[in-house]
């Protein structure tokens, strides 16, 4: 299977001595997709900084489905993507990346 078409956004998010979460929806045409999250960088600021990104849910022609797909999701018939950002302690620079097939 050939990759038609990457879509990718970033994000700068963090916190400093508390914990929070970030959410990222991408729409789209009716596809069959990869979706994935990547950390571009990360500053800790302290020993127990860090951050967990997932997919936290996609849309098919079924229906929604919610979880916490680590590294990522593949869905067809897929029209949006939401993405998850958790950080404890830390700033951190993310790529949500959609493959197209």
């Amino acid at each position: 299977m050939a990759i038609n078409n990457i879509l990718e956004t970033g994000s700068h998010f963090g916190t400093v001595n508390t914990f929070a979460t970030f959410t990222k929806t991408i729409n789209f045409a009716s596809s069959s997709i990869l979706a994935t999250p990547w950390v571009q960088g990360f500053s800790n600021n302290s020993d127990d900084g860090g951050v967990g990104l997932s997919v936290l849910s996609f849309k098919t022609s079924a229906g929604t489905t919610t979880g916490s797909f680590m590294p990522g999701v593949f869905a067809n018939n897929c029209t949006s993507v939401t993405f998850r950002m958790a950080t404890n302690d830390c700033i951190t620079d993310a790529i949500f990346r959609v493959f197209f097939f």
